[in-house]
C-alpha cells in the first residue's frame, strides 16, 4: 500500500513539473514573439526614418565642382573667349542645336531669366530637372525665360552631349542648354561657383536678381523664388 502511495506520489510530482515547465516554454515563446516583432517595428520605423532623412539630404544635396577640370574644358572652346560687356553673365556660346547664343540679347528678350548651372554626371541635377522643365513652360507666360548651362559638355564632345540631350529630352526641358566655354568658365570663376547644381536669376538688363540659388530645389522652391524675383523687378 505504501509502495503504491508512493508511485502515485512521485506521478503527481512529475505531472506538476511539467505542467510547470510547459507553462514557462510558452511563456518564454511569447516574450520571444513580442521582442521580435517589437524588434521589426523598430527596424521599419529606423527605415523609414533613415529614407526621409536620405531624402531630407538629397533635396539639399549640392556637387562640388573641380575648378582645374573647367580650365581644361574652357581651352576646348577659345573661339568665344571676348564678352560683349563688363557684365560677367553677357557671354557667347554654342546651344545643343548648334546654335550660336548670345546670352545679353536672350536676356533682352525676357523679363526675368532663370539660368540653371547643371552636369550630366551630378545626380541632383538631374532630379530637378523634370521641375526645371514644366517650370519653363509654366512661366513662359508671365515673360519668365530659362537657360541651362552644361559644365561638362564642351566643344567636339559628341558622346556626352548626346547624354545630356537624351536627359533633357527624358525630363521634359524644351529651353535652350549651352555649351560650357572659356566665358561661362569666367562667370564660374567670378561668382566663386564651386557647387553644382547653381541657379541664378538675372533681369532683362542682366542683373542678378536675388542670392545664387545653391543646390537642388523643387517645383515650389524655384516658383516661389521666381514670383519673388517677379515682384522686385516690378
Amino acid at each position: 500500500m505504501k509502495k503504491t502511495l508512493t508511485i502515485l506520489f512521485s506521478i503527481l510530482i512529475l505531472i506538476l513539473v511539467f505542467s510547470a515547465c510547459t507553462a514557462k516554454n510558452n511563456e518564454t515563446k511569447n516574450k520571444i514573439q513580442n521582442t521580435t516583432k517589437q524588434n521589426l517595428n523598430t527596424i521599419e520605423t529606423v527605415t523609414e526614418s533613415e529614407a526621409k532623412d536620405d531624402q531630407k539630404n538629397q533635396q539639399s544635396e549640392s556637387v562640388n565642382v573641380d575648378n582645374t577640370d573647367q580650365q581644361t574644358a574652357s581651352t576646348d572652346d577659345s573661339a568665344n573667349s571676348e564678352a560683349d560687356s563688363e557684365n560677367v553673365w553677357f557671354f557667347k556660346s554654342i546651344d545643343f542645336a548648334g546654335n550660336e547664343l548670345n546670352s545679353q540679347e536672350y536676356f533682352a528678350n525676357g523679363k526675368l531669366t532663370l539660368v540653371n548651372i547643371w552636369a550630366t554626371w551630378c545626380p541632383p541635377c538631374k532630379m530637378e530637372l523634370p521641375d526645371l522643365g514644366q517650370l519653363a513652360k509654366d512661366f513662359a507666360e508671365q515673360n519668365v525665360q530659362f537657360l541651362g548651362i552644361a559644365t561638362d559638355v564642351i566643344e567636339n564632345d559628341q558622346n556626352v552631349l548626346d547624354i545630356a540631350k537624351s536627359l533633357l529630352s527624358d525630363s521634359g526641358v524644351e529651353y535652350p542648354n549651352v555649351k560650357f566655354n572659356e566665358q561661362t568658365n569666367n562667370i564660374m570663376l567670378q561668382y566663386q561657383i564651386q557647387s553644382i547644381p547653381t541657379t541664378v536669376l538675372i533681369d532683362a538688363k542682366g542683373n542678378v536678381i536675388g542670392d545664387l540659388i545653391i543646390g537642388i530645389r523643387n517645383y515650389d522652391d524655384f516658383s516661389n523664388l521666381i514670383n519673388s524675383a517677379l515682384d522686385l523687378i516690378e
